[in-house]
């Protein structure tokens, strides 16, 4: 069986949500190839872990887990100090702590575990950099696994100098990488148009995907109330402001309403929490931290809508969450709150929930009457695309990434360190 390298900032039990990663290093093993993974050692300043992330994860997998210079600790002091903004010593992210002991471990687990290939996934984008380094010293063939955008990743706007840095270091990353896949195709397609030198051939969709097997021991549970959950991260114009404003004027048109409804936000979810309540709607909000990954699939499974929340703005149709696709996997109706683009298409197509552009409080109204008046007649379900939703089983994806796998090692002869 052939080795692979993964170099994986974010890998269980880090708490790193939708782990495509981990996945990935799941199933490889059926179609021929070992993952090694070379991940952070565990620290205090990381507090959220998750031991259920690990299961599954095959045994011969081995798990690398090295030191990080927490360059975030040490910038709170040094920027006052000698003058420089915090944002010019964090690129290209506050992890490029980890990179000189990343390459270091690297370079011994090639020479010891005698590597046939390298892949290197994002974000961060010091993974890359790390496998950029890696790929001249030792000449293996190398995988770059693109699960956002870089220099075009729409929550970011770079100052003009970092930008030109950055752009420096995608560009040796692009070019030097054997392969380059992506988790969907509109971060593909500026890729190819960003870098004509390099052949169409080069770039290759591997989408999100989700595990069947997360799903096999949870029980779908009917509730008392019309219950619709958002699990996840809110932060930035990923925000439930316009959700929960179309809400409040559902339940001020209709009094009965706020007795039928139960609206739970899990994750970091802060922003939700506060404006539940500066819009007194505490009553039927409620929100919950951190849970294991496991008993997200219990929340799921106990809901009656799942609610995503893409916001709008610069490149956002590029966007497309792994948290869709677990709710794909989930089978349960999605009230989608996204911009035409990626995600949206994909539901549309794969007919497994509403779409609504999320600054469309009267559209988000209508959505969330259509969904509770087929929940009140026992008409709410969806009959998914099962051509689509197969795409996206992790156990396929993961054998499409074995394939490019096979490609890069055959194309050449590759000497180790």
């Amino acid at each position: 069986m052939k080795k692979v390298l993964i170099i994986s900032y974010l890998f269980p039990p880090l708490n790193c949500g939708v782990c495509r990663q981990s996945k990935i290093a799941k199933y490889l093993p059926q179609y021929g190839w070992t993952p090694i993974i070379l991940t952070v050692k565990k620290s205090r300043l990381r507090p959220l872990y998750d031991e259920s992330l690990l299961k599954g994860i095959h045994s011969i997998t081995k798990v690398y887990r090295v030191f990080s210079f927490e360059s975030r600790i040490l910038m709170q002091y040094i920027p006052d100090l000698i003058g420089v903004n915090y944002k010019y010593l964090n690129i290209p992210d506050p992890f490029i702590g980890w990179l000189p002991f990343a390459v270091l471990k690297g370079i011994n687990i090639i020479k010891k575990e005698k590597v046939d290939a390298i892949v290197s996934t994002s974000m961060p984008n010091t993974c890359h950099l790390v496998a950029l380094i890696l790929k001249k010293i030792s000449k293996l063939p190398w995988v770059a696994d693109f699960r956002e955008a870089w220099t075009q990743n729409p929550f970011i706007d770079y100052p003009k100098v970092i930008l030109n840095i950055e752009n420096k270091m995608e560009s040796a990353v692009i070019r030097n990488a054997d392969k380059i896949t992506a988790i969907n195709d509109p971060i593909r397609n500026d890729l190819v148009i960003k870098y004509p030198d390099q052949t169409p051939e080069k770039f290759i969709t591997i989408p999100h995907g989700f595990d069947p097997e997360d799903f096999q021991d949870v029980e779908k549970l009917s509730s008392k109330k019309f219950t619709m959950t958002y699990t996840g991260s809110l932060y930035g114009r990923r925000s439930p402001k316009k959700f929960l404003e179309a809400l409040k004027e559902i339940i001020e048109e209709d009094k009965n309403m706020k007795n039928e409804l139960r609206i739970q936000f899990i994750g970091n979810v802060h922003t939700a929490k506060e404006i539940a309540e500066r819009l007194n709607l505490t009553d039927l909000v409620t929100t919950s931290g951190f849970v294991s990954h496991q008993q997200v699939f219990s929340y799921l499974a106990k809901s009656d809508v799942l609610l995503l929340i893409i916001g709008s703005g610069r490149n956002d149709n590029t966007i497309s969450t792994g948290k869709l696709f677990e709710y794909m996997g989930s089978e349960t109706p999605i009230l989608a709150l996204v911009p035409e683009g990626v995600a949206s298409d994909l539901i549309k197509s794969a007919n497994i929930g509403i779409v609504v552009h999320p600054d469309d409080i009267e559209g988000i109204k209508n959505a969330i009457h259509q969904l509770y008046k087929k929940y009140k007649k026992g008409e709410l379900k969806i009959e998914p695309n099962q051509a689509i939703i197969k795409q996206h089983d992790m156990r396929i994806l993961s054998k499409k990434f074995a394939k490019v796998l096979d490609e890069v090692v055959s194309k050449d002869s590759y000497e180790g360190v």
